[in-house]
């Protein structure tokens, strides 16, 4: 599916990282992931799409400091799959 924003492509990045076995980034992993992607979110950028994220309940910091999708964000993106299905 297609994500809009670049908030929807930061959770994204966040949950394939998980899916990949990795729980949590710091921001320069997710700005190099989102890189090698091809979704670049710039390092800053990267607060802004957290803190919109985070008042959503998508996604939190573990003690570590490092950013992680909850399920509340996994659902999210879920529904944006399957609202893209046509």
């Amino acid at each position: 599916h297609r994500l809009k924003t670049r908030t929807e492509r930061y959770l994204w990045a966040l949950n394939a990282a998980k899916l990949w076995g990795v729980e949590a980034l710091t921001n320069q992993e997710l700005v190099w992931l989102t890189d090698k992607l091809g979704v670049g979110i710039s390092a800053g950028d990267v607060a802004a799409n957290y803190r919109s994220n985070y008042n959503h309940g998508y996604v939190n910091k573990n003690a570590e400091g490092k950013a992680r999708v909850l399920p509340a964000g996994t659902e999210h993106l879920r529904s944006l799959a399957a609202g893209s299905v046509e």
